[in-house]
């Protein structure tokens, strides 16, 4: 992964530059098997990093200068799992196939989960209900805790007239000290300071207490993302067959495709279960598309390999020099991932010791036991 991302995302490729970083979950579930629990829970190890970790108010600089402190400090600069790291492509297929069938699994439950139940509303300002109707279910969640901390947890330091439809605030959060958020807020669109949306896809609470300020009422749908909407599986504009570099053009055709998709739902949704309004809409539908095979233009051909090719970057040309390894460790069950170390030692201490039933020792059984004899 060290090698392969910054590869393949870099900006000869048109894209944005990137480099592999370890997630939450290698940080806070990896660490103590990789360096020990010694270091982990007798040490202030972790709790130097999650300061580094968890924060998402201190910028690129300050977290690379903090984390280089820890590592120095605790002596880590020659560890192998920081720079040696890797697995056969067997065992990452593996682990692949196994990741994908829990994730298929639990997305068909949390789908039914979503269109089948109703989650509750905690305060009265509608665009809590606007968010409940686009969302999924635990992306809503996230916004509820957002809109209710902007309700509750925000104050108002500043506040500028309205220019050219844009508003311009200074809010300060109670549970962060001596920090003002920026926010820049009109009706269908809004910035804050924190960039939690830009990192994440999640409106934070100072924008909602900006857009409840100025009186907002429905969701911006220039801020609703595909990805958390309940018809995320339904269509997306990654269906397309138009694929452009310009990146202004790219948001306004995406924006346009997700008001098509909105407007067909609420469409649909306004037929209900009528059998004669269900059949003006199909009738509707036929003629669209009848007009716009009439309007001219060849259909391209769009596939799956040129979709991939238009995100990533065409297929190298030329000699191939990944190959499969000649070994790999490939025990066990197609099915059945492979158990850790830690998670036997875990299963092994909720086993039952056997114990002697005369003299209640572990070293032997009551067939055995001398005091038996």
């Amino acid at each position: 992964m060290k090698v392969a991302v910054p590869g393949i995302f870099s900006s000869f490729n048109g894209l944005v530059a990137s480099k592999h970083r370890l997630c939450m979950w290698h940080i806070l579930q990896k660490f103590p098997v990789k360096l020990g629990n010694r270091l982990c829970k007798e040490t202030d190890f972790m709790e130097k990093m999650k300061k580094y970790i968890w924060s998402s108010n201190i910028d690129i600089d300050e977290f690379e200068r903090g984390w280089e402190a820890v590592i120095k400090e605790f002596k880590l600069e020659g560890s192998t799992y920081f720079h040696k790291q890797g697995d056969t492509l067997c065992e990452f297929w593996l682990r692949y196939q196994s990741a994908m069938d829990r994730q298929r699994n639990e997305t068909a439950r949390l789908d039914h989960e979503t269109n089948y139940s109703i989650p509750t509303c905690i305060s009265t300002w509608f665009i809590e209900d606007d968010a409940a109707d686009l969302f999924t279910r635990a992306i809503f969640y996230k916004f509820q805790e957002e809109i209710i901390a902007s309700c509750v947890g925000m104050q108002i330091k500043r506040m500028s007239e309205e220019v050219d439809g844009v508003t311009h605030l200074e809010i300060r959060d109670v549970k962060v000290k001596d920090k003002l958020f920026k926010v820049s807020v009109s009706l269908n669109h809004v910035v804050c300071s924190c960039k939690k949306f830009v990192m994440c896809g999640i409106l934070c609470r100072h924008a909602f207490c900006g857009l409840k300020q100025i009186g907002v009422t429905k969701f911006p749908r220039t801020l609703v993302l595909n990805r958390w909407t309940k018809i995320a599986n339904s269509g997306t504009s990654s269906d397309s067959v138009m694929v452009s570099n310009d990146y202004f053009k790219l948001e306004q055709v995406s924006l346009t495709l997700t008001n098509i998709w909105f407007d067909f739902r609420e469409a649909v949704n306004k037929a209900g279960l009528h059998s004669d309004r269900l059949a003006f809409v199909q009738r509707t539908i036929k003629q669209l598309n009848t007009d716009l095979d009439n309007h001219g233009g060849d259909v391209v051909e769009f596939t799956k390999r040129d979709h991939m090719a238009a995100m990533v970057g065409d297929q190298p040309s030329g000699e191939l020099t990944v190959l499969v390894p000649e070994c790999c460790k490939n025990k066990g069950n197609y099915f059945k991932r492979m158990v850790s170390i830690r998670e036997k030692a875990v299963m092994n201490s909720k086993k039952r010791i056997r114990k002697c039933k005369k003299c209640s020792a572990l070293t032997h059984d009551s067939r055995t036991c001398p005091k038996k004899k």
